[in-house]
């Protein structure tokens, strides 16, 4: 393989869900926050479109350590779709610390969104250099 071989680091870094919910109205409920949320999380607005949330603990769990950050999109067609981009874990982790199965319970309960239309992206980050022998 010589001395230019780069490691393989894709990740699951990109999460869609599809909503019946307006971009305005996802947005305002993300904002509100609810004991029923299964996360403590902030949301900020950055865009008429796009917000970033961070989730910092687990509701009803020691899990206190958690903290991770996603970019969010909002694409309006016949629905409006939601883009969770993984951006930074606790600790500048390159790896998200919440299993994805979490995330989308919460995206379920949060916007009511359509399990079935729940969509997995990969994304191929640039690769690390493998150490030489």
């Amino acid at each position: 393989m010589g001395k230019n071989f780069y490691k393989d680091t894709s990740l699951i870094l990109c999460m869609k869900y599809h909503t019946g919910y307006t971009a305005q109205e996802c947005q305002d409920l993300m904002a509100r926050r609810s004991i029923d949320d299964g996360f403590l999380y902030t949301y900020e607005k950055t865009g008429e479109l796009t917000g970033i949330l961070r989730i910092t603990g687990r509701a009803y769990s020691a899990c206190s350590t958690i903290q991770t950050m996603y970019y969010v999109t909002f694409e309006e067609n016949e629905d409006t779709a939601v883009v969770l981009k993984f951006h930074q874990a606790y600790g500048s982790s390159p790896f998200p610390c919440i299993p994805k199965r979490w995330v989308d319970e919460f995206m379920i309960h949060k916007l009511q969104v359509k399990p079935e239309s729940m969509e997995t992206i990969t994304y191929h980050t640039v690769g690390r250099k493998m150490p030489e022998n």
